[in-house]
C-alpha cells in the first residue's frame, strides 16, 4: 500500500491513527487471541474467543494478514493442530515459524502444556506440529507472555489455574533436545506475580536484549503500571531491574493491553 494511505505515523505526543481497509476472508470479531508478525509482511492471528461475554466460543482457527496487500486469508494447515484456546501466548521463532503455548479453553479449564509450532515456509503445505520437549515445563497457564530473544523463548508470569505467577522459563531453540529451564534471578527485588501483562524485547540501543514487562493484574485483581526489565549477563546470570520513570507520567494502570518495540 502507498505510504500516503498508511499515514506518516505521527509523533509520540500526537500519534496518527489510520483505519485500514482490507479484503479477503477476514476473521470474525474476537478477544483473547494473538497476532504475531511472521516474515516480511505477514501477520498470523490464532485462537481467541468469539461472541459476547457469557455466550462466547473458544476457537482454534488461524488467519493470515498480508500487510503488503491488506488481504486476509484463512490458514488451512495439516498436522497436529493445537486445541481451541484463548489467553495463550505466541511468538515468531524463525522467518516463517510461529510457536504457541498455554491458554484457557473455557469453563475454568486450561490448555495443555504442549508447545505447538506453525510452519508456513512452504506456501502449498503449511504444517502444525507438537514440539517434543523433555523434562519439566512451565505448566498449564493463561494470561502469560512469551517472547523470543534468539536463541531463547522466554515465558513469564500468568495464572496456573490457582494463582498468579512471576516465574521465568526459557527454552533454547538451538540446543537439542529441547528442554524448558526455570530461571533463578540474582536479587530478591522482582515483579509481583501478574497476569495479562505485556512483554517485548528491546532490539537495539543500550538495553538491547532486555525483556521489558509492563502492567498486568495481580492476584488481588489490582491493575499495575510498573515497568521491569529482565536481562541476562555475560556470565549467564539473570536479574530484574525496575525502570525509573525519568520523564513524563507512566500510562494508567492496566491489563490485557499490548506493547511492541519500534
Amino acid at each position: 500500500m502507498a505510504q500516503a494511505r498508511r499515514g506518516q505515523g505521527g509523533t509520540a505526543s500526537k500519534p496518527e491513527y489510520v483505519k485500514e481497509t482490507y479484503q479477503g476472508d477476514a476473521p470474525s470479531p474476537r478477544f483473547g487471541h494473538t497476532t504475531t508478525f511472521v516474515g516480511d509482511s505477514r501477520v498470523i492471528l490464532f485462537g481467541g474467543a468469539t461472541g459476547d461475554s457469557g455466550r462466547y466460543t473458544i476457537t482454534a482457527d488461524a488467519f493470515m494478514l498480508n500487510a503488503a496487500t491488506n488481504t486476509w486469508s484463512r490458514i488451512s494447515a495439516e498436522g497436529n493442530l493445537p486445541a481451541a484456546r484463548a489467553a495463550h501466548a505466541a511468538a515468531c521463532v524463525d522467518h516463517s515459524q510461529m510457536v504457541v503455548y498455554g491458554g484457557a479453553t473455557g469453563g475454568g479449564s486450561l490448555s495443555s502444556d504442549d508447545l505447538y509450532l506453525l510452519d508456513i515456509r512452504t506456501e502449498e503445505r503449511w504444517q502444525w506440529m507438537s514440539v517434543p520437549v523433555l523434562g519439566t515445563s512451565p505448566g498449564r497457564r493463561y494470561g502469560h507472555t512469551m517472547i523470543f530473544n534468539k536463541p531463547l523463548l522466554i515465558v513469564f508470569g500468568g495464572n496456573n489455574g490457582q494463582q498468579a505467577e512471576n516465574d521465568i522459563w526459557v527454552l533454547d531453540v538451538e540446543r537439542s533436545p529441547f528442554q524448558w529451564s526455570e530461571v533463578s534471578v540474582m536479587h530478591t527485588r522482582v515483579p509481583l506475580p501478574r497476569v495479562y501483562h505485556s512483554a517485548e524485547v528491546c532490539r537495539e540501543g543500550p538495553a538491547a536484549g532486555m525483556m521489558v514487562v509492563f502492567g498486568g493484574r495481580t492476584a488481588e485483581n489490582k491493575s499495575l503500571k510498573d515497568t521491569w526489565g529482565l536481562r541476562q549477563h555475560r556470565d549467564g546470570r539473570w536479574d530484574w531491574v525496575e525502570a525509573p520513570a525519568k520523564r513524563g507520567p507512566p500510562p494508567e494502570p492496566r491489563f490485557q493491553h499490548s506493547c511492541v518495540f519500534l
